[in-house]
């Protein structure tokens, strides 16, 4: 597969994934976005450890909470604000 027969099938997915998501309600929509937050939860340790060895950060550098404010909190707040 080449990057246009790859981008094409991202774009197909990605309107799917809209139309998925235009046809939940409410009430579908907030439990989806409860559950996301509680799985960020859950695997927000792998997270920062995956990220902060990509980077080569050590474990007891400032930076690490830097990870934290900018990777699992931040989204975990954004997808609070949008429920």
């Amino acid at each position: 597969m080449n990057d246009r027969e790859r981008a094409d099938e991202i774009v197909e997915r990605l309107s799917l994934g809209e139309k998925a998501w235009a046809a939940t309600t409410l009430a579908e929509r907030g439990d989806l976005l409860r559950r996301t937050v509680e799985l960020i939860d859950e695997h927000a340790d792998e997270w920062i450890e995956i990220a902060t060895s990509i980077k080569q950060i050590p474990a007891g550098s400032p930076l690490v909470g830097e990870e934290w404010t900018s990777g699992p909190w931040a989204t975990i707040s954004a997808l609070n604000h949008l429920r």
